[in-house]
């Protein structure tokens, strides 16, 4: 009997074992398989760049950022070209008021998805193009000698930005609104004119070029702050940043520049002959703005190292507040581990502005976050794996105990009762008898051992699946990394003034 017992206990952790590992190895090896898939499906990371920007686009159009969304739609569409991104940078066009570029954009956007556009999407953009249409002015622009004869090759340039000539005559289109028209050419002085233009408007426009009389130099004048008013001899060059260069005669030139709530500059500059002279103008704060054009930025500042630069020029955090002035101004947010951002904010006195900055890791801090989760996830899986098959090892090997447990149980009880009362049975007195006796009583102990460590088995099993699925589900996601590096930053203007908090 007892040689018996001992082959059926052999036979059964055999199969037991065999169970036991295929089981590990499935759990071990499927999720790697799963991995392998998922990551023969990801996108190609062009269309997942192009997928980032195109998101912060449609966030900073929500926003009311026309310009920093501009940016982002061009830059999605560099990357993976797409009607989407066509069609929100017509809006974003004529949001800004670019009636001519939001124009050329919905008719490439119609164009370029031909029968791909659903019946209402494209109700929507020729009820926009109509509408953009209406906006537009068509100006002829005729540059006279002084005897009036016609000068060619005249270059026309609106708010200090070159136009492209057009073609036999055909006018020049231009948004509705008030604009700095210049008009030069090879040999004549620069006129330039202050134009007032409504939509539908078709107007003809002569400038009286005089002929370069004294040699010629050019001035290229940049400035501290945008939208800044440029002056040269009290005529109105444009405001910054100007795109092209000025040119003047040789000789010296009196310069100002003029931006509410900022102190006026002016500048005495002599130019020389053929010579191309750099101007810088920086702007300072009014001792004595006028009410409404000044405000307070009050910062509330990350736990990360940082650094806010406001019209390129650090911001005094140790004071409770800097003064700002209304109008567009240069934010610059540098945060540790994340790509600087910069965009513009436009401060109206009276007015509420909800600003968001969208903060992305650098490539190495987003390769070591992502290794670091890949490594969690993955010990995650491994000792899910492991904690699982020791949790079935031992539950099963539990379960097979108890079996024979209750075989031992009911051989010892059967034995007992044949024994009872002693010398019932005069087998009770044989030797082989009591040696099969012992043989179980010796099983019984075996058969406790194994159950005391079968039950310890699977509560470690428990444990470590517990934890490595803890590991598994809490480490995140390479989508939740990319969030994780972004700053929610509001900033509230008001006729009392501005704040400004960043939390991160």
């Amino acid at each position: 009997m007892r040689r018996s017992l001992l082959s059926r206990s052999l036979l059964s952790r055999s199969l037991l074992f065999t169970l036991l590992t295929a089981l590990c190895f499935g759990l071990l090896t499927a999720p790697a398989s799963l991995a392998r898939a998922q990551e023969g499906d990801a996108p190609s990371n062009r269309r997942v760049e192009a997928r980032a920007h195109f998101q912060r686009g449609l966030d900073f159009f929500d926003e009311g950022r026309f310009d920093a969304a501009l940016a982002e739609f061009q830059r999605a569409n560099e990357i993976s070209p797409s009607g989407e991104a066509l069609y929100n940078l017509g809006r974003v066009h004529a949001a800004l008021g670019d009636a001519v570029a939001a124009t050329q954009v919905f008719e490439s956007y119609l164009a370029q998805a031909g029968d791909d556009v659903p019946a209402a999407r494209r109700a929507e953009v020729q009820e926009r193009l109509a509408r953009q249409r209406a906006r537009i002015a068509r100006l002829w622009v005729q540059a006279n000698d002084a005897d009036g004869t016609p000068v060619s090759a005249a270059i026309v340039s609106l708010d200090g930005v070159d136009l492209p000539a057009p073609h036999d005559g055909a006018p020049f289109l231009v948004s509705a609104g008030s604009h700095t028209l210049g008009v030069r050419a090879p040999g004549y002085d620069q006129v330039n004119l202050a134009l007032t233009i409504a939509g539908g408007d078709e107007r003809h426009v002569q400038a009286d070029l005089h002929r370069v009389t004294r040699a010629r130099g050019t001035l290229r004048v940049t400035a501290s702050l945008p939208a800044v008013e440029v002056h040269v001899d009290g005529q109105a060059v444009g405001r910054t940043p100007l795109l092209s260069t000025i040119p003047v005669s040789a000789g010296e030139h009196h310069l100002l520049a003029h931006r509410a709530g900022y102190d006026d500059v002016e500048r005495t500059v002599t130019v020389l002959e053929n010579a191309d002279v750099e101007v810088n103008l920086r702007l300072m704060p009014a001792a004595s703005p006028q009410p409404g054009e000044i405000g307070q930025i009050r910062l509330r500042l990350p736990s990360a190292p940082h650094l806010v630069r406001l019209d390129g020029e650090p911001i005094d955090l140790s004071r409770a507040g800097a003064t700002l002035p209304v109008g567009p101004h240069h934010l610059r947010v540098e945060v540790a581990d994340r790509e600087p951002q910069e965009q513009m904010v436009d401060v109206s006195a009276g007015t509420t502005v909800d600003l968001t900055i969208h903060l992305v890791w650098t490539p190495d801090a987003q390769a070591e976050r992502r290794s670091t989760a890949h490594r969690r996830r993955f010990g995650g899986r491994l000792a899910s794996g492991i904690g699982v098959a020791l949790l079935g090892a031992g539950l099963g090997v539990f379960g097979w105990n108890q079996h024979e447990i209750a075989q031992t149980d009911a051989e010892v009880r059967r034995r007992n009762d044949r024994c009872e009362p002693p010398g019932a049975d005069p087998i009770c007195f044989d030797p082989a008898f009591l040696d099969a006796g012992a043989a179980l009583t010796a099983d019984q102990h075996r058969q406790n051992i194994v159950r005391a460590v079968s039950l310890s088995g699977a509560a470690v099993g428990a444990v470590t699946t517990a934890i490595g699925l803890t590991l598994w589900l809490s480490s995140p996601s390479d989508a939740e990394i990319d969030a994780s590096a972004s700053a929610s930053a509001q900033l509230r203007v008001g006729p009392t003034g501005a704040q400004l908090r960043v939390t991160f």
